[in-house]
C-alpha cells in the first residue's frame, strides 16, 4: 500500500515481517522503487517483532548495495517487559545483536535495579552498541548524522521464516460494551506479549494497549480500519480465540 504528501511517501507491507523469506521480494520491490526516487533518507520502520538481520545480504543478493548505505539499526527496547521475554522470544535477541543504537524506551516505568540489570544484559549480547534511556521514544535525530553512531556491523544469520513468528488475532470492531471489552483484555493480557489498536465505542475511537499488565486507553481521531491486533504463542492463540468468540 502507497501513501503519498508532498514532501513524503510511505510503502507499507502488511501481514508479516518484511524481512521474512515469504515477503522479502515485496521488500524489495519496495527498495528499488526509492532507489529511483532518490530520497535523501529512507527510514524503514519493521514489526515489533521482526529480524533485521538479513538487509545486509538482502541489498547484496538484488545488487542493492551500491543503491543504499545502512546509517543506523535502531532497536526500541521495551524497559518493562524484555527481561521476561529476552529467553523467550528469539527475535529480541538478534534484534539487539545487530542494531548500533539501542533505545531503552519506558525507563521511568522501572526501578534502577532493572534497569540496570537490563543493560548489562543487553551489553552481554551487544558491547558496541550505544544505550539510551528514554520515555515515548523521544532522542535527538542528529544522531542518524553523526559517524561515531552509525552502524558497522555484518549480517547475521537471520531467523526470519513464517514458523519462527508468533501468532496473532485481531479481535475486530463488534458491538461490545466498554465494560465488557475492558474485563476481556484484562484477561487476555494474562494470555498475551502484547495487545495494541483502536476500538470505537459510543461514536468516540479510543487506543488500547497494554503496558506492565495494565490496558491503556486514550481517545484518539483516527481514520483506519478498527481492530484490536493481540499477539501471543501457539499455546494460547486457541484460548484467546475461545474468549473473543464467547463475545459474539
Amino acid at each position: 500500500m502507497e501513501h503519498e504528501s508532498s514532501d513524503e511517501q510511505l510503502v507499507e507491507i502488511a501481514n508479516g515481517s518484511i524481512f521474512c523469506s515469504c515477503l522479502s521480494s515485496v521488500f524489495v520491490d519496495g527498495l528499488k522503487h526509492f532507489s529511483r526516487v532518490k530520497p535523501e533518507f529512507l527510514f524503514i520502520e519493521t514489526s515489533g517483532l521482526s529480524d533485521p538481520s538479513s538487509f545486509d545480504k538482502i541489498l547484496k543478493d538484488f545488487q542493492l548495495q551500491e543503491e543504499y548505505e545502512i546509517l543506523s539499526s535502531i532497536c526500541l527496547v521495551d524497559a518493562v517487559k524484555t527481561l521476561k521475554l529476552l529467553n523467550v522470544i528469539t527475535i529480541i535477541q538478534k534484534q539487539i545483536q545487530y542494531s548500533n543504537i539501542i533505545l531503552l524506551n519506558k525507563s521511568a516505568d522501572v526501578d534502577s535495579e532493572t534497569l540496570e540489570k537490563l543493560s548489562e544484559k543487553i551489553v552481554d549480547m551487544n558491547q558496541s552498541a550505544t544505550q539510551i534511556r528514554t520515555n515515548y521514544c523521544e532522542i535527538d535525530f542528529d544522531l542518524l548524522n553523526d559517524k561515531k553512531f552509525q552502524k558497522s556491523n555484518d549480517s547475521l544469520e537471520s531467523c526470519n521464516t513464517p514458523g519462527s513468528r508468533l501468532c496473532s488475532i485481531l479481535l475486530e470492531q463488534k458491538n461490545i460494551n466498554e465494560l465488557d471489552l475492558q474485563e476481556l483484555l484484562l484477561e487476555i493480557v494474562k494470555h498475551s506479549y502484547r495487545i495494541k489498536g483502536y476500538y470505537r465505542i459510543n461514536d468516540k475511537t479510543f487506543y488500547f494497549s497494554d503496558n506492565n499488565g495494565i490496558i491503556e486507553k486514550k481517545e484518539v481521531q483516527v481514520y483506519s480500519d478498527y481492530g484490536i491486533n493481540i499477539l501471543s504463542d501457539k499455546n494460547q492463540i486457541f484460548y484467546i480465540k475461545s474468549l473473543i468468540d464467547k463475545l459474539g
